[in-house]
C-alpha cells in the first residue's frame, strides 16, 4: 500500500522557527513508507506560487508531489451546508465535478489516503465525500470553534449556537458517515468535538505532534541575576497577543528591571503590543531563529488563556532546557505535566514561582533544564509521530508493502 497525503491547500514555510506539523510529518513518514503527497488548491487564487514551492521543497527530499486545481467558489462549497444531510451528497456530486488527476488517485486501490489540514478545510473540501472510509487529520480542529483572531467576547457568545449547529450539520455527516480513523494531535481536541458535537471517541486516535530542537541547549553557568523572562508565539494570534499585554501590563509592573527583564519573540506584533517596548521588556518582531532567543533566556512564561492542543512553544523551550512558568491552558496538550513546567492561575501566584525559582541554586537550575529538555528529546519527536500514525494504520488493517531507503 502508499499512504497519499492529501493536504488542502499549501505547506507553512519554515521560518522563524516555526514548527510545520504537515511537512514535519511527511517527512518522516517519507523515510518509513512509500508516500506521495497530494497538494490541492483553487482555481484563481494568490496560492498557486506557494502550491508550487511546496512541491519543490517535497521533490528535493524524494517526495513524489501531484498539485491539484479545484474549480469550486467558496459559496458554492457551503452551499450544501444548509441542504439536509439526504440532499447533501447529490448536490456536491451534480454541482462538482472531481478533477481527473484526483479520481486517478482515489481509484487506485494500492493508495490509502489520508486528509490532513483543518477542521474547516475538511469540512468545505466537497471530494472527501467521494472517499468513504478515508482516514482524517484535522490538525487544528479546536482552532474553527475558538477563532480568537476574529471574535471579540460578544461575538464569541452569539456565534457559539451558530458553531455547535454548524458542528452538528457537517462533523456528523463527514465524520460518522466518510471517516474510518481521524487522528488528534492531543486529547484536548477529541475531548472538545465530543462536548460540542459529537462523540467520536470510538473512531479518533491521538498522535502527538514533535518538535524540532537544536543539539544546543541552555547550560546556566551561574544563577541569573536579573531573571531573562520570555514568551515566543506569532503575535497576530489573539490568544498569544493577549498573553503577551498580560505580561507587559499585568506582570512587568511589578517586577524592577534589575530583578527580571522581558522578552517577547515572534512575528507580527501590533503598534499597540510595539508600545510596551522599553529598557526592560524588548519585542523582537520576527527572528532568524527562536531557539537561539529561547537559550539566550533563563525561564519561559506562559500566561495563555484560550487556544486549543498541543503548543510547540511550550515544547521548545522545555526542549531547550528552560523550566516553563504556564496556566492549565498552556499544559493543556499534555497527558500530565512534564518535567520542567510550573503551574500559575493569576499574577499573584507567577510573582510567587519567580521569587522561589530565584533562590534555586546553581545544581537546580541545571537539574530542572535537563530533566525537562531530556524528557522532550525523547518523547515528543518526529520519529515518534510518525511511528505512531503507521501503528495505528497497522492495528486497522493497514499493511504498507515497501518503505523508503
Amino acid at each position: 500500500m502508499r499512504l497519499v497525503f492529501i493536504l488542502p491547500g499549501p505547506l507553512i514555510p519554515i521560518r522563524n522557527g516555526q514548527q510545520s506539523t504537515g511537512f514535519n510529518l511527511i517527512s518522516e513518514l517519507s523515510k518509513l513508507v512509500d508516500i506521495q503527497v497530494v497538494l490541492l488548491y483553487r482555481r484563481g487564487t494568490s496560492l498557486l506560487e506557494s502550491a508550487r514551492a511546496t512541491k519543490e521543497h517535497l521533490l528535493k527530499l524524494g517526495i513524489e508531489t501531484l498539485n491539484v486545481e479545484i474549480a469550486p467558489s467558496t459559496m458554492i462549497r457551503l452551499l450544501p451546508m444548509f441542504l439536509p444531510a439526504c440532499l447533501r451528497s447529490f448536490t456536491f456530486a451534480r454541482l462538482l465535478q472531481l478533477p481527473a488527476e484526483l479520481e486517478a488517485v482515489y481509484k487506485d486501490s494500492d493508495n490509502i489516503s489520508l486528509y490532513f489540514g483543518s477542521s474547516y478545510d475538511l469540512f468545505a473540501h466537497w471530494h472527501v465525500r467521494q472517499q468513504r472510509g478515508a482516514y482524517l487529520f484535522p490538525a487544528d480542529s479546536i482552532g474553527f470553534f475558538q477563532n480568537n483572531n476574529l471574535e471579540t467576547k460578544l461575538l464569541r457568545r452569539i456565534l457559539k449556537p451558530l458553531k455547535r449547529w454548524y458542528a452538528n450539520c457537517i462533523e456528523r455527516d463527514l465524520y460518522r458517515a466518510y471517516a474510518r480513523l481521524i487522528f488528534y494531535v492531543s486529547e484536548l481536541d477529541q475531548e472538545y468535538l465530543s462536548r460540542e458535537a459529537i462523540d467520536v471517541s470510538s473512531i479518533s486516535r491521538i498522535v502527538r505532534i514533535g518538535v524540532n530542537l537544536p543539539d544546543t541547549r541552555k547550560h546556566f553557568e551561574s544563577p541569573p541575576k536579573p531573571l531573562r523572562l520570555a514568551f515566543s508565539g506569532v503575535m497576530a494570534y489573539r490568544p498569544n497577543e493577549e498573553a503577551a499585554f498580560y505580561l507587559t501590563d499585568q506582570l512587568m509592573p511589578r517586577l524592577s528591571k534589575e530583578y527580571a527583564t522581558l522578552a517577547l519573540i515572534g512575528k507580527d506584533p501590533s503598534p499597540e503590543l510595539l508600545s510596551r517596548s522599553s529598557d526592560q521588556i524588548s519585542i523582537t518582531g520576527e527572528v532568524d531563529d527562536v531557539h537561539q532567543h529561547l537559550i539566550n533566556s533563563d525561564i519561559f512564561v506562559s500566561p495563555l488563556f484560550s487556544g486549543a492542543g498541543a503548543k510547540n512553544k511550550i515544547l521548545s523551550a522545555l526542549g531547550c532546557g528552560l523550566p516553563v512558568l504556564g496556566t492549565c491552558q498552556s499544559f493543556s496538550g499534555f497527558a500530565s505535566p512534564p518535567p520542567g513546567t510550573f503551574l500559575f492561575s493569576n499574577v499573584e501566584e507567577l510573582i510567587t514561582l519567580l521569587d522561589k525559582i530565584s533562590q534555586w541554586s546553581i545544581q537546580e537550575w541545571r537539574e530542572q533544564g535537563q530533566m525537562a529538555s531530556n524528557f522532550i528529546r525523547q518523547h515528543f519527536t518526529w520519529e515518534a509521530s510518525a511511528q505512531t500514525l503507521l501503528n495505528w494504520l497497522h492495528q486497522d488493517g493497514v499493511e504498507f508493502s515497501r518503505g523508503k531507503k
